[in-house]
């Protein structure tokens, strides 16, 4: 499982898929302009990362998208501006990592820890907009999996 940020993913593709897909700024090695037509285009980036790997990737961001070759994109319900801080993808890898060591296959694995960072957000952002370490994020997740729980 990856977890990039659309500056990352920006990276990760390859300048040609930026190009065949119709971003002539491509060409100009201009990342700006990269993630600028990323973020226009998420789902097609998806699908051309999964092209090539065989990696499940959480793409973040406002309506983080889960995806892997063969399989349909989900979309995390969550936008929630909290989840925007240092560390916090740090959060949503160990929770990824946590689950599949716990057996659970990867992409159930990345949906799951998708939604448990972000309504983790949520909670946070109930109560105070702004201002959030990761590590109260990381905090929340235990209340999310009682809430999923019915506890």
């Amino acid at each position: 499982i990856i977890t990039p940020h659309p500056g990352e993913m920006a990276r990760l593709l390859p300048r040609s898929s930026f190009i065949d897909a119709g971003c002539p700024e491509a060409n100009t090695g201009n990342i700006g302009e990269r993630i600028k037509y990323l973020q226009q285009n998420r789902a097609a980036a998806i699908h051309r990362f999964t092209r090539t790997s065989d990696a499940v990737i959480v793409l973040k961001g406002a309506g983080t998208l889960i995806g892997r070759a063969g399989s349909p994109i989900a979309l995390s319900p969550f936008s929630v501006s909290t989840l925007g801080v240092g560390g916090s993808g740090d959060v949503l890898a160990g929770i990824c990592a946590a689950l599949c060591a716990s057996g659970m296959e990867s992409l159930d694995a990345a949906c799951l820890a998708v939604h448990l960072h972000g309504r983790a957000g949520e909670i946070l952002a109930g109560q105070r907009p702004r201002g959030h370490l990761a590590r109260e994020i990381a905090d929340a997740v235990p209340l999310v999996w009682e809430e999923l729980s019915g506890n």
